[in-house]
């Protein structure tokens, strides 16, 4: 007989078939070897309904066993094996929009909590962080916070529905496009970045330095350099140190990372500083740096035909937005294929043109290359589209 349970070929099941028939055995053995347990009488019965039960049994039993490897786990039992090595799953976070301008009758309260809404987008609502009072201009500048978690997007021009009704508030518009937020962390994500972190855990590498910067919340890029000579490198680096560039994620998050996970006696160096306690109450200044934004304009002209979408210029717009946003620090801004990819879904396109730059008047239909400490950065205020 087969060994069902934890064994050392791990936990093996047996099917509905095994138990059905070793029921039927042990009727027989016990009430006699002509005893019928055919599906028609009484006893076949009874073993059709005993042996479903303890298959349910049985799959409870290979789920809990499951349940302890991060292979097999999911849902909250994922999130308990991650607990145990310390590495939590990524939550959920709203979009963000920052400096949002307030017009109005001068002295107006606006309420924190106050509600605006995208423009032809009733879902895509965002709330004020804190309360503003217009200024004698009649003006104020607000951030808000969607109230939904997820990516929810609210480009340049477009927060300008005014949800929640405020007496002398007459009109509200963002001058650049949300942060976007993220979905909950999905169970193969979560495990891939775990592995990872696991992987390299407790060393002072540059992998693990960086690894542990992009597990940061809010951090979405991170290079590190290092200076393994004993004269000051060619970038300013000082004998035996280490820069890291790092995007997005707040400033103290970051010098907390790095002082929890930078080599004994091995300096750091950027343009941004800050100060990190150790467990024994001492302070540390600490330094890394933030890639250098270079905006992007495109413009872009399409020549279309009938089945290109009433909203197909906003699309264009946004799929390209959010393919320029996707790139990280030092990568190359390439037109073809990677930003004129993006448009491939949109139907209707008989042809076009697709020019880039780093002005205002972008001329070129080449690639943009980025030095690897700058990061090219997308607004849609940037991307014009035509379409005729």
């Amino acid at each position: 007989m087969t060994t069902y349970g934890v064994t050392s070929s791990g936990f093996i099941r047996p099917r509905l078939i095994d138990i059905k028939t070793e029921l039927e055995n042990i009727i027989r053995a016990t009430f006699g070897a002509d005893t019928n347990v055919s599906a028609e009488t009484v006893w076949g019965q009874l073993i059709g309904i005993l042996s479903d039960r303890e298959n349910l049994l049985w799959e409870g039993m290979e789920d809990t066993y499951n349940s302890q490897y991060p292979d097999t786990a999911f849902g909250a039992s994922l999130d308990n094996v991650g607990a145990i090595s310390g590495i939590p799953r990524l939550a959920a976070q709203a979009s963000r929009v920052l400096a949002v301008s307030l017009v109005g009758t001068p002295g107006t309260l606006v309420p924190a909590g106050t509600q605006f809404a995208v423009l032809n987008s009733p879902t895509s609502v965002f709330a004020t962080d804190n309360e503003a009072t217009l200024d004698p201009s009649g003006d104020a500048t607000v951030n808000v916070t969607a109230t939904a978690t997820g990516p929810i997007y609210a480009n340049t021009g477009t927060l300008t529905q005014i949800v929640t009704p405020v007496a002398g508030l007459t009109s509200v518009n963002n001058t650049a496009d949300a942060v976007l937020g993220r979905d909950l962390e999905s169970d193969n994500d979560y495990r891939a970045r775990r592995e990872l972190e696991l992987q390299i855990a407790g060393a002072g590498t540059i992998e693990a330095i960086r690894s542990g910067v992009l597990s940061l919340s809010g951090v979405t890029a991170c290079i590190v350099f290092e200076n393994i000579t004993e004269v000051v490198d060619g970038d300013g680096r000082p004998p035996k140190s280490f820069e890291v560039v790092a995007q997005g994620g707040t400033t103290q998050d970051i010098i907390d990372k790095l002082w929890e996970i930078k080599p004994a006696g091995i300096r750091t160096f950027g343009g941004t500083s800050g100060t990190a306690t150790d467990s024994m109450g001492q302070t540390h200044v600490l330094y890394f740096s933030r890639p250098t934004q270079i905006p992007i304009y495109v413009v872009i002209a399409i020549n279309k035909n009938s089945r290109f979408p009433v909203n197909g210029v906003a699309v264009a717009q946004q799929n390209v937005v959010d393919a320029g946003t996707a790139l990280g620090i030092g990568t190359e801004v390439v037109v073809n294929p990677y930003l004129m990819s993006s448009l491939a879904g949109i139907p209707g396109i008989d042809s076009l043109t697709f020019f880039i730059g780093t002005t205002p008047a972008p001329t070129t239909p080449n690639s943009i290359p980025m030095a690897i400490d700058e990061v090219p950065t997308f607004d849609s205020a940037r991307v014009s589209v035509t379409a005729t």
